[in-house]
């Protein structure tokens, strides 16, 4: 039998009921419920949220979170696509050169990165 840790997601502060079923190689079911509270989501706090490069240079983003256990997800988005060097990507840092491949003024911001930090860890409802 092989076990599988469960992974969920739970994007809004408040009381969840989970329940997880598991079934032998018999075909027995057994299942477990627990509540689960969320009491705080980890918000990205970067100041300032937006930064102007010129073409060639890094980027040199480091991603901070209102919880010090977050870990942090982002995609990035060339609103012109005139702009090369960037991707999506995660770990605390955004370090990408980007190029504009225009060669001409082009409005800011051209790259939206959207970032994501999620908490790790779970504190048990003991209740």
């Amino acid at each position: 039998m092989e076990f599988k840790t469960p992974h969920i997601h739970l994007l809004t502060q408040e009381t969840y009921i989970v329940k997880e079923w598991s079934y032998s190689t018999d075909g027995c079911a057994d299942s477990i419920t627990k509540s689960v509270v969320v009491d705080t989501l980890p918000a990205v706090t970067n100041s300032p949220l937006i930064k102007v490069i010129c073409s060639r240079d890094a980027t040199g983003i480091t991603l901070t979170s209102s919880l010090s256990n977050s870990t942090f997800s982002y995609t990035a988005t060339s609103k012109y696509g005139t702009t090369t060097g960037y991707a999506g990507g995660t770990g605390s840092t955004i370090n990408q050169t980007l190029i504009n491949t225009v060669n001409t003024a082009i409005p800011s911001p051209t790259l939206l990165h959207h970032i994501m930090a999620v908490a790790t860890g779970i504190r048990p409802n003991t209740g």
